[in-house]
């Protein structure tokens, strides 16, 4: 999860404003969106993706998913966005059986 968006004339951490994405400590308000989409939509989603959370009309909102390797670090820990880009792009054979229906089958 990474946080961007917003108005604003300096960004803040964590916020994108006037086209400048300011990294710092990911404000509580989003975070919180977060854990919750993720624990109301965790089984509906695949293990390796990033949601993007951002203001929008003052209230932070997701603004979208991205695969895994699409994603930029922003304010993630690079280890674990490592572990998730790896998840993302392993071998067929080690795809986990939730995430078999996100597979793409070939032409």
């Amino acid at each position: 999860m990474r946080a961007a968006g917003g108005t604003g004339p300096l960004p803040l951490p964590g916020r994108c404003d006037g086209g400048r994405l300011a990294l710092g400590p990911l404000p509580e308000a989003a975070r919180a969106l977060g854990a919750g989409v993720l624990a109301e939509a965790c089984a509906a989603l695949p293990s390796a993706i990033v949601i993007d959370v951002g203001l929008v009309d003052g209230r932070w909102a997701v603004v979208e998913a991205n695969a895994a390797w699409a994603g930029g670090l922003c304010t993630a820990c690079p280890d674990r966005a490592l572990d998730v880009i790896l998840r993302a792009a392993g071998p067929a054979d080690d795809v986990a059986f939730r995430d078999r229906a996100f597979i793409r089958t070939p032409f």
